[in-house]
């Protein structure tokens, strides 16, 4: 089973897109530093409320490399100041995933 991890971000108003970029390539740069597989940002070109959000995706072999990873992310003092700096131009929300056998 593969472990899809996305973080979607929604920029505030005023925000620069390329500002939003930065702090993505940063948070990829994170994700990949700490073991994380993957690691894609897009955006949202068609797709209602969402049209013009951003997205960051990961994937983890299991359970046990994704807390790894994340284990990793969140103890970097890099993360700290990813997270200072993203709150004044969006919004991230995460949504971790499992693939399923059907």
């Amino acid at each position: 089973m593969a472990i899809v991890s996305t973080t979607i971000v929604q920029a505030n108003p005023g925000a620069r897109s390329a500002d939003i970029l930065k702090l993505l390539g940063k948070a990829k740069g994170l994700i990949t530093k700490h073991g994380g597989e993957n690691a894609t940002v897009l955006v949202n070109v068609v797709g209602g409320q969402g049209t013009n959000s951003y997205g960051l995706l990961s994937t983890s072999e299991d359970w046990a490399s994704y807390g790894k990873v994340m284990g990793g992310v969140v103890a970097d003092p890099d993360y700290a100041a990813l997270v200072a700096d993203s709150e004044q131009i969006a919004t991230w929300e995460n949504h971790v995933l499992m693939t399923v056998d059907v």
